[in-house]
This record gives C-alpha cells, sequence and structure tokens, in this order.
C-alpha cells in the first residue's frame, strides 16, 4: 500500500510541477503576442503618418526611371467634374500626347518636356487637377490646378530635382 501512496504522491508533485510551467508558457506566449502588437503598432506609425514618402503621399508619388533614352517619369491630370471629354488634349512640346477618354490621363514625361492643356474644343468650363507626378519632379515647375474655357494653357515644363 505504502508503494502505491508513493506512486500517487509523485503523480501529484509531476501534476503540480506540470500546471505551473503551463501558466509560465501561457504567460510567455501572451507578452510575447502583446510585444509583437506594439511593434507592429510602432513601425506602422512612421512619424506620425504611414503613407508620407520623401514628403508626398502614396498616392501622388510614381517612379521615376533612368533608361538608356534618359531620365523620365509620369504624370497624371484628372479632369474635375466630367468622366471624360474626348476633344481635350494633352500637348507635350506641342504635339498631341493624349485624350481625355477617361476621367484621368498618365503620360511619360522627360526633362524639359513642355505640358500644355488644350480645351479649344470646349466652350464650357473644364477644371484639371495635376493628382501624380513621379518622384524627383519638380511640382513646383507645374501648375496643379487648372480651369479652361475654349483656350489653351501651359500646364509648366517637367524638371527633375
Amino acid at each position: 500500500m505504502t508503494e502505491e501512496r508513493t506512486k500517487q504522491t509523485a503523480l501529484a508533485a509531476y501534476l503540480r510541477h506540470w500546471h505551473f510551467f503551463e501558466k509560465i508558457l501561457g504567460c510567455l506566449v501572451l507578452l510575447g503576442v502583446v510585444a509583437l502588437l506594439a511593434c507592429q503598432f510602432w513601425l506602422g506609425q512612421s512619424n506620425g503618418r504611414s503613407d508620407v514618402w520623401y514628403g508626398l503621399d502614396y498616392a501622388e508619388a510614381l517612379p521615376a526611371v533612368q533608361q538608356t533614352d534618359g531620365l523620365w517619369g509620369s504624370v497624371t491630370l484628372d479632369l474635375q467634374t466630367y468622366t471624360e471629354l474626348e476633344r481635350a488634349l494633352v500637348l507635350v512640346n506641342g504635339v498631341e500626347a493624349g485624350r481625355f477618354t477617361a476621367d484621368s490621363l498618365t503620360l511619360r514625361v522627360y526633362d524639359g518636356d513642355l505640358l500644355e492643356l488644350d480645351c479649344t474644343a470646349y466652350s464650357r468650363p473644364v477644371s484639371f487637377h495635376l493628382s501624380k507626378a513621379s518622384v524627383g519632379i519638380d511640382r513646383a515647375a507645374l501648375q496643379t490646378e487648372l480651369e479652361l474655357c475654349g483656350e489653351r494653357a501651359i500646364i509648366g515644363r517637367i524638371k527633375f530635382r
């Protein structure tokens, strides 16, 4: 009988140690999850704004690309009040580069290109917005808001910083 009691005592001691180990392990897992969430929150803050990249919103930045034909980038122009204006033209160096068959138009531009809008086909006011420009393009050299009424206007000359 003492042998049976010794086995029960040993088993009870083993189970107490196992339950203690389970509690410690559970606490460590919980602390690890809390630490992981805290790190994700801290890294996601990025100085208060997670959508800023070199001073521009991600929505306003397009990549600039260096190839054998020179550095080029992209600009995107949006129509403000219409979904399309097929006879509204964007000219690059005086040559038609695109029409507004949709509410936005993205163009490849090179350093020194002159951008113009031609709305001479419309006698009503049309508003345009420069919504995106490649990183490196000097946005200060370009007009970001234009309203034309049957006229042609210069957006600006492309300059890379």
